[in-house]
């Protein structure tokens, strides 16, 4: 997205710019030498950790990064996200060849971990095996999707973060692409609060109860944000909670990063609260 680059047929030393792609590049089959680090933790999440040595080095966050950490790691490439490269393409140049893969299509939004691995795959000659993650993680969510009751009834997908609410369009990435990808209960956009120049609204307390889906998802980025949206004075009042139809995000790393582990822990989230 930045430019050109030479880089060696067979990179043996992988830095991940960006750690909401650690995962598939992980899924790839490819061992990473370090990542970013991510902006909610001082550590990776579970469903990463599990996936990677002990002692796997994370140098930073994407916007706040340390590249002499990353030098000392001796990549022969980095990659990750243009957002993130970009402010310091030059550093990571000096560094090793660095390639950056799009964040936002200018036409449809953000793009989803599905895109984003099938880029990578390219990148290492691994598309193969990229399209074959990309549609075992569609099969997976499949199954579980036929196991939710279709009543043809809707979802809102609302996020608590930092003493907001926010409510997310069909075309973010939060659930992984998951809620997305659902059929058997559909995503709505928001129809109401106060538009923003991202996929989502910002909604006011005072008009909570206009939120009118069958089923409102809540996500939050910590059980004081979670908190915070059960405490508003109207939450209790919207028609999908006093309906008993609320599901709360349990892994919300999970839910934000994307990626082929993230988003099978998600399906089953959804799947456990649809159905139960």
């Amino acid at each position: 997205m930045l430019g050109t680059a030479d880089i060696p047929a067979d990179p043996q030393r992988v830095f991940v710019a960006s750690s909401s792609d650690l995962d598939s590049v992980l899924a790839l089959g490819i061992e990473p030498v370090g990542s970013a680090g991510v902006y909610f933790s001082d550590e990776l999440p579970d469903h990463l950790l599990e996936q990677v040595p002990d002692n796997f080095p994370t140098t930073g966050q994407p916007h706040d990064m340390e590249f002499e950490e990353i030098a000392l790691l001796e990549p022969d490439v980095v990659v990750g996200l243009d957002d993130h490269i970009e402010p310091y393409q030059g550093v990571y140049e000096d560094i090793a060849p660095t390639i950056a893969y799009a964040w936002v299509d200018p036409e449809t939004g953000l793009i989803d971990w599905r895109d984003r691995i099938a880029r990578i795959g390219e990148l290492f000659g691994l598309e193969e095996t990229a399209q074959q993650v990309i549609a075992d993680g569609d099969a997976y969510i499949e199954e579980l999707d036929a196991q939710i009751p279709d009543n043809e009834e809707t979802v809102a997908l609302i996020r608590s973060y930092g003493g907001q609410i926010r409510y997310y369009s069909t075309a973010s990435e939060l659930s992984s692409g998951v809620l997305q990808q659902v059929r058997s209960v559909e995503l709505v956009d928001p129809t109401i609060g106060e538009e923003t120049d991202y996929e989502w609204t910002i909604v006011s307390p005072e008009v909570l109860t206009d939120i009118d889906a069958d089923w409102v998802y809540l996500v939050g980025d910590t059980e004081s944000d979670l908190r915070f949206a059960e405490d508003l004075q109207l939450w209790d009042r919207i028609p999908a909670v006093q309906n008993d139809k609320l599901c709360v995000a349990q892994d919300f790393p999970a839910w934000f990063l994307g990626g082929p582990t993230g988003s099978r822990i998600v399906a089953d989230e959804v799947e456990a609260c649809f159905s139960g």
